[in-house]
Order: structure tokens, then sequence, then C-alpha cells
């Protein structure tokens, strides 16, 4: 009787002490004091690559987030009391946000949004153009000075102006791809193009425009001219509408001479990239 109870009064306290230990951790995760919020780019309303975000010594690292959406961050195991939310990222601008953290859960509402203001080492971009339910989309794809294409940046909000005409060559449509002797022809599009943001982790390139079959103007020309212009902010120097008023004083595409020095007039504020792609296969209504 004597060994029994020397064996259960190890088996008592060592379960007393189990339940106190477990009180405690379930104590701790009812007052822990956490911090929930949801980041993202400012134009493209999703994932900001490779930022930083910092509290109280505490560090979070983000790449690649859904598709969907900004996905929620949260520290856990935070000191009550007053600190600041740091945020930076490769070409956004950086983010600090006093916060008051008190006991339990806190949470930022509103997502925090990063403003990006150029693509790396950007030196031009290549275009090209297919076609899809009559629409022609065009992919732009930024190249960097080292001649590799940049795929991770900032979502910046670019005016894609483009003009469209019928190839001629003496006097007659172009049947054949042509290097030499050709001009333009009748306009058959010109103005904006708007563009989308493609989030998805696999995607390489990013933007793509379209232009609307119900807005060019319908001809027998096999091929195509294709002037485009492609203006990237700073978004720290000037707004969208304040580019799209720029530009409506613009001069036309035809004079390339003219438009170079009125962009010229602006170079401070943003970065442009104006090229014709010639022999575009076109839509032979």
């Amino acid at each position: 009787m004597i060994k029994r109870k020397r064996f259960i009064i190890p088996l008592l306290v060592s379960g007393v002490l189990l339940l106190i230990a477990l009180s405690v951790y379930i104590a701790r995760l009812q007052f822990d004091t956490t911090l929930a919020f949801t980041l993202r780019d400012r134009v493209g309303k999703h994932w900001v690559w490779d930022a930083k975000i910092t509290i109280k010594n505490r560090v979070i690292r983000s790449f690649y987030q859904s598709d969907r959406g900004p996905v929620e961050y949260k520290f856990t195991g935070l000191e009550e009391g007053e600190a600041t939310l740091s945020i930076t990222a490769p070409n956004y601008q950086a983010v600090s946000l006093p916060v008051d953290l008190s006991r339990r859960e806190n949470r930022i509402e509103e997502p925090i949004e990063l403003i990006g203001y150029e693509i790396p080492g950007l030196s031009h971009f290549i275009v090209f153009e297919e076609w899809e339910n009559k629409d022609l989309l065009l992919e732009l794809r930024p190249v960097g000075e080292d001649g590799t294409a940049i795929i991770n940046h900032p979502c910046l909000d670019l005016w894609i102006g483009v003009k469209l005409s019928a190839q001629v060559k003496d006097g007659a449509y172009v049947r054949e791809p042509t290097e030499e002797g050709s001009y333009r022809g009748e306009e058959l599009f010109l103005g904006k193009a708007e563009w989308e943001w493609d989030p998805s982790p696999e995607t390489i390139f990013r933007y793509h425009a379209r232009i609307s079959s119900k807005k060019i103007s319908s001809t027998r020309a096999p091929y195509w001219v294709m002037d485009y212009l492609i203006i990237v902010p700073d978004p720290r120097q000037i707004t969208t509408a304040e580019i799209d008023s720029f530009m409506q004083k613009a001069p036309q595409f035809n004079d390339e001479e003219e438009l170079i020095a009125f962009l010229e007039s602006g170079k401070d504020k943003f970065r442009y990239f104006f090229n014709t792609l010639w022999n575009i296969e076109g839509r032979v209504d």
C-alpha cells in the first residue's frame, strides 16, 4: 500500500503541473498582443515584391502573395504600448505608421498601400501584339539596360498611346512584309490604350493593353503600322490626371520630331518610349 501511494503522489504532482502550464499557455493565447494588417501596391492593388515589414525588432518578409488580392499578415507575441510599423521595398516609397498596441488583438482595417516610383534599370519596352476575339492585345515587356527582362517591379500607372495605320507602298496596300519603301496610309485608330496588370506568380510580363475592334476602322489592308508611345510616370512628381492633361496638348504622332520635343519638356517628371512597328498582320474585314 505504501509503495502504491509513493507511485500515485508523483503522478498527481505531474498532473497538477501540467494543468498549471496548460492554463498559463491558454491565458497567454487569450491575452497575446497581436497586430494584423494587409499590404498592397497602390496602383496594382496586389502584392509588393520584396517588402520588409518591421515592428519592435520583429520582421516579416513578403514576396508573391495570392493573385486574388492581399493576404493578411499578423505579428504575434508583441509588447503592448506605442510602436512604429515600418515597411520598405525596392523602388517603393517607405512607409512608417505609429500604432498603439493594446492587449489582445490589434488590427489595421484599411490596406496599407505602397507607392512604387520606378521600374529599375529600365532601358526600353518590347511590344508584342496578337488578336483575341477581334480585339488587338498588346503585351508590354520591360527590358533592362543589360538587355535582360525586368520581371519583378512596381505597378506604375502607364500612359499608352497608340496609332494604327494601313501600311502602304507605291500607292497600294502592302501584300507581304517589307522593310523598305513603306509608309502610313489611312488612320485606323488613334487614342489611349487601357492596360491591365497580371499579378499571377507564374506570369513573366504583367502589362497587357487592349484595343477594342469596335474602335478600329474597317480596312482591306493586310498589313498595318503601329506607332506607340509609353509614358512611365514618377508619381512623386506627376499624377495620372496631370499626365492626361499634358498629353491632350501633344502633337500628332506623324510629326515625330515635334512630338519628341514636346515630351522632352516633361522628362523630369516621367520617362517616355516612342517606337514604330511595321508589318503587323491586320484583321481584314
